[in-house]
């Protein structure tokens, strides 16, 4: 299970293994959760791994791992820059400068999908809509 907490990747950063996680108890069985070691992930805007800790319910075994609240489990590039690529790219045709275009492909097909799902006529309004309602706006 990931959890979303209030820090940023810098936070995370800085503070490395000393950053004071929260203390949580199991969704499933009520039990406080113990520390579960971390594992290295990697971020857009940081040149190195960040190391993020993992909890584990000693009664059921539920593995939960943390993440930014400004990022989506599995992705590496924060919602804002996600947002800012598409609305760029569906505006003007082109991809922000400096931006990998292989990354915003990969971004745009799997949010066209979404688009052809929800029956939307306008991209564009579409993407907002989502955005603003922080709704995850891909399939």
């Amino acid at each position: 299970m990931v959890v979303a907490i209030n820090a940023t990747v810098l936070d995370l950063a800085n503070f490395d293994k000393f950053f004071k996680w929260p203390e949580l108890s199991c969704e499933k069985c009520s039990r406080k959760m113990w520390g579960h070691g971390f594992v290295s992930r990697y971020f857009e805007g940081v040149s190195h791994l960040i190391r993020i800790k993992r909890l584990i319910c000693p009664g059921c075994g539920i593995v939960v791992v943390f993440r930014p609240r400004e990022f989506w489990p599995r992705f590496r590039s924060s919602i804002e820059e996600i947002y800012d690529a598409l609305i760029t790219r569906l505006q003007s045709g082109f991809w922000p400068v400096g931006f990998k275009r292989q990354r915003g492909w990969h971004w745009l097909a799997s949010f066209m999908m979404a688009v052809l799902m929800a029956g939307a006529r306008n991209p564009v309004e579409f993407l907002k809509q989502r955005f603003s309602k922080e709704i995850q706006f891909f399939v």
